[in-house]
């Protein structure tokens, strides 16, 4: 995942991708800090981020791509299956179930 100077901001030469269990990890740390600080947001925002990677699922199949866009959230990687950048997702839902 792209990297953030919370000083400075989004770096010139920063990736533009994730992989989407790295995106999803978000759900349980983010989910972590409202409880932490008694805020409701931060949890909110991740879960509306789950909710946008879920919602593109490819239509034939129903699985998901391997590597997204992080401002678009357009698939650069097509592939899926059961590896690494992947079944952390589905890992990620069992935990905040």
């Amino acid at each position: 995942m792209g990297k953030v100077n919370l000083k400075t901001g989004i770096p010139k030469n920063s990736f533009n991708h994730t992989c989407t269990s790295g995106a999803t990890t978000l759900l349980l740390e983010f989910g972590l800090l409202s409880r932490l600080v008694d805020d409701q947001i931060y949890e909110k925002v991740a879960r509306t981020a789950v909710k946008s990677i879920y919602s593109r699922r490819d239509n034939s199949t129903g699985l998901l791509g391997n590597e997204l866009h992080i401002h678009t959230g357009e698939w650069l990687g097509t592939l899926s299956g059961l590896g690494a950048g992947i079944d952390s997702f589905f890992e990620y839902l069992f935990k905040v179930s």
